[in-house]
């Protein structure tokens, strides 16, 4: 009976699944990645998965990820491949834990193939980039910090990037019209599991409700602060203003905007920026 109600899947979806790009909640980002793996965007789905994991994993790069993607695919054979590239996940949701808004557990289970995604709440710095299209990028360990370091209300916050030079120079040379933090959920793991969970009622997953906070109109100035092979490392100082207490920093020393899923998304805008529009 299953084989049937999966062929009949098929014949009845040729398509593939819909495209996905947010990561506002964890079966968003789940579903972000399924978005990916069904177009066989590697590099895709390996932004879907949080920087803390490709630390833990040695530095994760393109091909030792595609490594672990092979090991966790082998045990659908080519039918639930076939199978997960058509039927969304977003109806194969069995199971939900987590409470604290930082971490959460979900099962789902696909004909017969019942696996686990660990996902995490992470800090993505997004700004414009020098043609106007917003970038995005996470706020590492290494390239984000608050100063002053171990103050109870920040006063800065800073962000160090790599660029191509002639797009950093050109940056440098505008500054930013406007920036933005903010909290979005990303894998940490994809577990096969042995058994498949009994479905029961759909489970409840709290929706994404933070709102925008604009900081300041203060001017968003960006420094050159080296190059190398083609490449320039930027510097931003953000001023947190009475935004200091809504940014902490981990004990691994990554950052996050205090609130967790529910957190705001912090946004500065430049006086020249504010002033255009006005």
């Amino acid at each position: 009976m299953r084989l049937l109600l999966a062929f009949a899947l098929l014949a009845s979806s040729g398509c593939i699944v819909p495209t996905h790009e947010s990561m506002a909640t964890a079966p968003d980002a789940v579903l972000t990645f399924q978005s990916k793996l069904a177009r066989d965007d590697v590099e895709g789905e390996l932004a879907c998965f949080s920087q803390r994991f490709r630390e833990q994993s040695g530095g994760l790069s393109l091909q030792g990820y595609a490594t672990l993607r092979d090991r966790f695919l082998a045990p659908l054979g080519w039918f639930g491949r076939c199978v997960l590239r058509r039927d969304s996940l977003d109806d194969n949701l069995v199971g939900v834990e987590g409470a604290d808004g930082l971490r959460m557990r979900l099962v789902y289970s696909l004909f017969g193939h019942a696996f686990e995604v660990a996902a995490a709440v992470e800090a993505r710095f997004t700004f414009p980039d020098p043609d106007g299209v917003a970038t995005g990028a996470p706020l590492t360990r290494r390239d984000a910090w608050l100063e002053p370091r171990g103050a109870a209300t920040p006063r800065h916050l800073v962000v160090e990037m790599n660029m191509p030079a002639e797009a950093a120079r050109r940056l440098v040379a505008t500054g930013l019209a406007w920036a933005e933090i903010g909290n979005e959920w990303r894998l940490e793991g994809v577990t096969p599991l042995e058994e498949t969970p009994k479905a029961g009622n759909p489970p409840e997953v709290p929706a994404a409700t933070g709102a925008l906070h604009v900081v300041s109109g203060a001017p968003l100035p960006v420094r050159e602060i080296g190059a190398s092979f083609g490449s320039v490392r930027l510097r931003v100082e953000l001023e947190l203003g009475d935004a200091g207490a809504c940014v902490r920093a981990l004990p691994d020393g990554s950052l996050l905007v205090a609130g967790g899923a529910d957190a705001p998304r912090l946004r500065w805008e430049s006086v020249e920026s504010s002033s255009s529009r006005a």
